[in-house]
């Protein structure tokens, strides 16, 4: 039987009026009841991860959802980004945390893996940001990089090309003006790199000052030198890279710029297309659950620190990370090429 004009009219307002309805509703009354999903970068159990498990009940008192958290492990933090931003819902339901440094350098070099765009994501906050430092293993002799450029090749350890432990050691091995390093890529991740130190098979690594502060005190790995323009209080022994007066301007300007790259943090991001109230929602609702007590003195006893910085002021410093021009993007990705 055929419908008249006037029965798919009626049809097509009802339709209409229900998405009018669906997306009319108050955030508050559109979150209470449904279920949040946070998309974790890396694998159970990490440093990331352990952010969303803890962020988890603070969200869910403060948005009236029940919030889960889902790994999505690969690519060095790309495969979530990809999802969030080509597959996953645009309703609200659900946001990820970001990796740092990797994934912007990928956009910046236009890689196959990148299948996004930083700038279009919503930022609603940072959560957490951290120093990063160049140590060692305390087996090694001497413990100083005056020692270790003596070596016949002073070898770190890393993951893949474009990863954040990668341009990390890239970039300070150029302030530096070491002729000797060797990168050794190919561990799955930080704790690979620390049985390898441990095994001689290679001499240093980047890694995060905060997770790494029991190993440092522990005396397992020695912290030599930091990437930050003012000592960090937890090593004030420590000197920032930005103290050795020998260093070219070249570097000085690449150091800046991934110093301004590490700033943007670990963040909170929801697909692009999110109804705008649903983003602001959740933007309030992220400031609340870390700027709570309770949250705080969770995150310290745990050696986790926050670092609240809201969504507008992370999508400037996104934007401004992202602004280079060929030539820039060109210099980098010879810098890179260099090393492997």
């Amino acid at each position: 039987m055929r419908l008249s004009q006037w029965t798919v009219l009626v049809f097509a307002l009802l339709h209409v009026g229900c998405q009018q309805d669906s997306t009319a509703l108050a955030p508050v009354d559109f979150y209470r009841g449904k279920v949040l999903e946070i998309i974790v970068p890396t694998s159970p159990g990490g440093g990331y991860d352990r952010w969303a498990r803890m962020m988890a009940p603070e969200l869910s008192k403060h948005t009236g959802a029940t919030v889960i958290v889902r790994n999505m492990p690969g690519a060095g933090g790309l495969l979530s980004l990809n999802y969030l931003y080509n597959s996953a819902r645009k309703d609200g339901l659900t946001i990820g945390i970001t990796t740092a440094v990797g994934p912007y350098v990928n956009q910046i070099l236009e890689s196959e893996a990148s299948r996004y765009d930083l700038r279009h994501f919503n930022w609603l906050g940072r959560f957490s940001y951290d120093s990063w430092a160049l140590a060692v293993g305390s087996t090694f002799e001497g413990q100083s990089l005056e020692s270790f450029k003596t070596l016949p090749v002073f070898k770190l350890g890393t993951m893949s090309k474009y990863d954040m432990y990668s341009i990390r050691t890239v970039l300070f091995t150029e302030a530096l003006q070491f002729g000797n390093v060797r990168l050794v890529a190919g561990y799955r991740g930080k704790s690979d790199v620390e049985l390898a130190i441990m095994r001689n098979e290679v001499h240093a690594f980047c890694v995060s000052v905060l997770p790494a502060l029991d190993s440092f005190q522990a005396g397992l790995f020695i912290p030599l030198v930091v990437v930050n323009d003012v000592r960090v209080e937890e090593i004030p022994d420590v000197p920032t890279i930005f103290e050795f007066s020998d260093m070219t301007e070249k570097a000085r300007k690449w150091l800046e710029w991934e110093l301004a790259l590490e700033k943007i943090g670990r963040a909170v991001i929801s697909p692009p297309g999110v109804p705008r109230q649903r983003v602001e929602f959740l933007h309030t609702s992220l400031q609340k659950s870390l700027e709570s007590e309770d949250f705080i003195r969770s995150t310290a006893r745990r050696n986790l620190h926050v670092h609240y910085l809201p969504g507008e002021e992370i999508q400037v410093m996104v934007e401004g990370v992202l602004a280079m021009d060929t030539r820039e993007q060109q210099e980098l990705r010879q810098m890179i090429d260099r090393y492997f």
